[in-house]
Protein backbone atom coordinates (compact mmCIF):
# COMPACT_ATOMS: atom_id res chain seq x y z
CA UNK A 1 0.00 0.00 0.00
CA UNK A 2 1.23 3.19 -0.75
CA UNK A 3 0.15 5.86 1.59
CA UNK A 4 1.01 9.48 1.25
CA UNK A 5 2.54 10.71 4.12
CA UNK A 6 4.20 13.92 5.95
CA UNK A 7 7.28 14.31 3.48
CA UNK A 8 4.95 14.71 0.45
CA UNK A 9 3.63 18.57 -1.13
CA UNK A 10 0.76 19.16 0.49
CA UNK A 11 -1.27 19.49 -3.24
CA UNK A 12 0.00 15.41 -3.53
CA UNK A 13 -1.32 14.62 -0.44
CA UNK A 14 -4.59 16.40 -0.91
CA UNK A 15 -4.69 14.74 -4.97
CA UNK A 16 -4.19 11.05 -3.27
CA UNK A 17 -7.18 11.52 -0.85
CA UNK A 18 -9.15 12.50 -3.12
CA UNK A 19 -8.28 9.75 -5.52
CA UNK A 20 -8.51 7.37 -2.86
CA UNK A 21 -12.06 8.88 -1.23
CA UNK A 22 -13.09 8.91 -4.77
CA UNK A 23 -12.60 5.36 -5.52
CA UNK A 24 -13.49 3.28 -2.33
CA UNK A 25 -15.93 6.05 -0.86
CA UNK A 26 -18.97 3.41 -0.98
CA UNK A 27 -16.88 0.73 0.60
CA UNK A 28 -15.32 3.27 3.38
CA UNK A 29 -18.87 4.59 4.16
CA UNK A 30 -20.85 1.29 3.98
CA UNK A 31 -18.24 -0.21 6.59
CA UNK A 32 -20.23 -0.52 9.52
CA UNK A 33 -16.87 -0.44 11.66
CA UNK A 34 -15.94 2.69 9.99
CA UNK A 35 -18.94 4.75 10.32
CA UNK A 36 -19.22 4.07 13.94
CA UNK A 37 -15.68 4.80 14.59
CA UNK A 38 -16.18 8.16 12.99
CA UNK A 39 -18.97 8.85 14.89
CA UNK A 40 -17.53 8.39 17.79
CA UNK A 41 -14.82 10.56 16.55
CA UNK A 42 -16.99 13.54 15.60
CA UNK A 43 -18.89 13.61 19.14
CA UNK A 44 -14.71 13.29 20.78
CA UNK A 45 -13.91 16.68 18.49
CA UNK A 46 -17.29 18.44 19.48
CA UNK A 47 -17.08 17.88 22.77
CA UNK A 48 -13.45 19.47 22.20
CA UNK A 49 -14.55 22.27 20.46
CA UNK A 50 -17.47 22.99 23.09
CA UNK A 51 -15.19 22.70 26.30
CA UNK A 52 -13.05 25.15 23.86
CA UNK A 53 -15.61 27.36 23.73
CA UNK A 54 -16.83 27.24 27.49
CA UNK A 55 -13.39 27.81 28.80
CA UNK A 56 -12.69 30.91 26.98
CA UNK A 57 -10.17 29.56 24.79
CA UNK A 58 -12.24 29.94 21.41
CA UNK A 59 -12.38 33.85 22.51
CA UNK A 60 -8.66 33.98 23.67
CA UNK A 61 -7.88 32.56 20.43
CA UNK A 62 -10.09 34.67 18.24
CA UNK A 63 -8.50 37.59 19.62
CA UNK A 64 -5.20 36.83 19.43
CA UNK A 65 -5.74 36.19 15.73
CA UNK A 66 -8.32 39.41 15.02
CA UNK A 67 -6.89 41.77 17.15
CA UNK A 68 -2.97 41.23 18.23
CA UNK A 69 -2.13 39.83 14.54
CA UNK A 70 -0.94 36.33 15.40
CA UNK A 71 -2.18 33.03 14.86
CA UNK A 72 -0.52 29.48 15.49
CA UNK A 73 -2.00 28.68 12.06
CA UNK A 74 0.65 29.65 10.26
CA UNK A 75 1.83 28.51 6.82
CA UNK A 76 3.53 25.27 7.06
CA UNK A 77 1.25 23.57 9.45
CA UNK A 78 0.07 21.49 6.72
CA UNK A 79 2.73 19.83 6.28
CA UNK A 80 2.14 17.79 9.32
CA UNK A 81 -1.10 16.93 7.56
CA UNK A 82 -0.57 13.17 5.90
CA UNK A 83 -2.95 11.58 3.21
CA UNK A 84 -4.86 9.24 5.92
CA UNK A 85 -6.04 12.46 8.08
CA UNK A 86 -7.11 14.61 4.85
CA UNK A 87 -9.14 11.29 3.88
CA UNK A 88 -10.80 11.43 7.51
CA UNK A 89 -11.82 14.85 5.92
CA UNK A 90 -13.55 13.85 3.50
CA UNK A 91 -15.18 11.12 5.02
CA UNK A 92 -16.49 13.84 7.10
CA UNK A 93 -17.95 15.41 4.25
CA UNK A 94 -15.07 18.62 3.70
CA UNK A 95 -13.58 19.58 0.79
CA UNK A 96 -9.85 20.18 0.46
CA UNK A 97 -8.61 23.65 -0.97
CA UNK A 98 -6.75 23.52 -3.74
CA UNK A 99 -5.13 26.81 -2.56
CA UNK A 100 -3.94 28.88 0.23
CA UNK A 101 -6.49 31.68 1.57
CA UNK A 102 -4.81 33.49 4.43
CA UNK A 103 -1.60 34.44 3.51
CA UNK A 104 1.22 33.29 5.35
CA UNK A 105 -1.80 31.02 7.06
CA UNK A 106 -1.91 27.05 7.14
CA UNK A 107 -3.52 25.80 4.15
CA UNK A 108 -6.53 24.98 5.68
CA UNK A 109 -7.13 27.92 7.59
CA UNK A 110 -10.44 30.26 6.20
CA UNK A 111 -11.73 33.56 7.41
CA UNK A 112 -13.72 31.70 9.71
CA UNK A 113 -11.33 29.29 11.21
CA UNK A 114 -10.12 26.11 10.20
CA UNK A 115 -11.86 24.79 7.04
CA UNK A 116 -11.55 21.29 8.52
CA UNK A 117 -13.09 19.17 11.00
CA UNK A 118 -10.70 16.30 11.68
CA UNK A 119 -7.41 18.45 12.89
CA UNK A 120 -3.69 17.41 13.22
CA UNK A 121 -2.64 16.40 17.01
CA UNK A 122 -0.29 19.25 17.08
CA UNK A 123 -3.66 21.81 16.01
CA UNK A 124 -5.29 20.86 18.72
CA UNK A 125 -3.49 20.09 21.80
CA UNK A 126 -1.29 23.42 21.11
CA UNK A 127 -2.49 25.72 24.15
CA UNK A 128 -0.33 28.80 24.21
CA UNK A 129 1.09 30.89 26.99
CA UNK A 130 -1.76 33.21 26.44
CA UNK A 131 -4.38 30.32 27.48
CA UNK A 132 -2.44 29.37 30.30
CA UNK A 133 -2.30 32.76 31.71
CA UNK A 134 -6.01 33.50 31.02
CA UNK A 135 -7.41 30.19 32.18
CA UNK A 136 -7.21 28.09 35.60
CA UNK A 137 -5.80 24.86 35.53
CA UNK A 138 -8.96 22.98 36.30
CA UNK A 139 -10.77 24.52 33.11
CA UNK A 140 -7.17 23.77 31.34
CA UNK A 141 -7.22 20.09 32.80
CA UNK A 142 -10.36 19.61 31.31
CA UNK A 143 -9.68 20.67 28.15
CA UNK A 144 -6.51 18.26 28.29
CA UNK A 145 -8.66 15.56 28.95
CA UNK A 146 -10.98 16.07 26.17
CA UNK A 147 -8.00 16.69 23.69
CA UNK A 148 -6.55 13.42 25.04
CA UNK A 149 -10.15 11.47 24.29
CA UNK A 150 -9.86 13.37 20.81
CA UNK A 151 -6.62 12.30 19.52
CA UNK A 152 -6.42 9.03 20.70
CA UNK A 153 -10.40 8.31 19.04
CA UNK A 154 -8.66 9.90 15.78
CA UNK A 155 -5.54 7.24 16.07
CA UNK A 156 -8.05 4.61 15.95
CA UNK A 157 -9.89 5.87 12.98
CA UNK A 158 -6.63 5.82 11.36
CA UNK A 159 -5.51 2.43 12.00
CA UNK A 160 -8.78 1.02 11.04
CA UNK A 161 -8.70 3.42 7.60
CA UNK A 162 -4.98 2.00 7.19
CA UNK A 163 -6.26 -1.56 7.89
CA UNK A 164 -9.49 -1.40 5.31
CA UNK A 165 -7.07 0.34 2.35
CA UNK A 166 -4.81 -1.91 2.62
CA UNK A 167 -7.87 -5.18 2.21
CA UNK A 168 -9.01 -3.18 -0.50
CA UNK A 169 -5.46 -3.48 -1.87
CA UNK A 170 -4.56 0.32 -2.01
Amino acid sequence: MILIGLDYPIVKKIDWANAIFNNYKEQLRNNLVIKELLKNYKEKIDNTWLIMKNTGVCDICMRCATLDGGSCCGDGIEDKFDGILLLVNLLFGCSLPRSREIPNGCWFLGKNGCKLIARQVICVNYLCKKIYKEISLDKIHRLQTAILEETEQLFIVEEKLKSELLKLGV
